[in-house]
């Protein structure tokens, strides 16, 4: 008879303490975590159930599978994504001074807070347009454009922004503004780029200069 709890590296079911209803948030979360940590394509299931404290079975039965955790992780982030543009919406449209810092504040914090699920968005937006599917979870990057070019079109009419502007080349310009430098943090030294850095409100004073200085009437 094989003694099952002589197996240190068998991962529990479900966990003590732990209620049932908190797993599928506790493996969205943990796969979060992980892929801060490394690419998607090498985050394994048991990887993200060990962070979890549970096991890949609860993976496949609360998701499906790792397909579905990571659907699921990719549903909420734009979930979050579309409620921060929102309020940054009623905000611009509410003031009267700011508007640019609202909006580079907006998307600051969608690309660093969203970083681990903008690889995946990245990976699923690719990956539907190779085989000619709608890509509407995948599109986030479209989602965002969207909002920040009818506000920015919303302040050319009021007349805080010049009337002579292109109006998707500059909410092409914010977002590669906000979004470039997080990506950089992959790539170049604590000197030059990290996460506390861009954080620094006066980073975000800084791009919002930038914009004033150019769209202002």
């Amino acid at each position: 008879m094989i003694d099952r709890s002589a197996r240190p590296d068998r991962l529990p079911g479900r966990p003590r303490g732990v209620r049932r209803a908190a797993i599928p948030d506790n493996l969205i979360r943990a796969l979060h975590e992980v892929l801060a940590e490394k690419p998607a394509d090498a985050v394994t299931l048991r990887e993200i159930a060990a962070r979890a404290g549970t096991s890949p079975e609860m993976v496949r039965y609360y998701f499906n599978g790792k397909g579905g955790l990571i659907n699921a992780l990719l549903d909420s982030s734009l979930a979050r994504v579309r409620d921060r543009l929102g309020e940054m919406t009623r905000q611009v449209e509410a003031v009267e001074h700011g508007h640019s810092r609202l909006i580079i504040d907006c998307l600051a914090s969608i690309y660093l807070d969203e970083s681990a699920a903008s690889k995946l968005f990245n990976i699923e937006f690719a990956r539907t347009r190779r085989i000619g599917r709608a890509a509407d979870r995948g599109d986030r990057s479209g989602a965002i454009v969207e909002v920040v070019h009818a506000v920015i079109c919303r302040l050319i009419e009021r007349g805080v922004y010049r009337t002579s502007l292109d109006p998707e080349l500059i909410a092409v310009m914010m977002m590669s503004l906000t979004g470039y430098p997080v990506r950089l943090l992959e790539t170049l030294s604590p000197r030059w780029v990290s996460d506390e850095k861009l954080r620094d409100p006066r980073w975000r004073e800084e791009m919002a200069t930038l914009v004033d200085r150019y769209c202002l009437a």
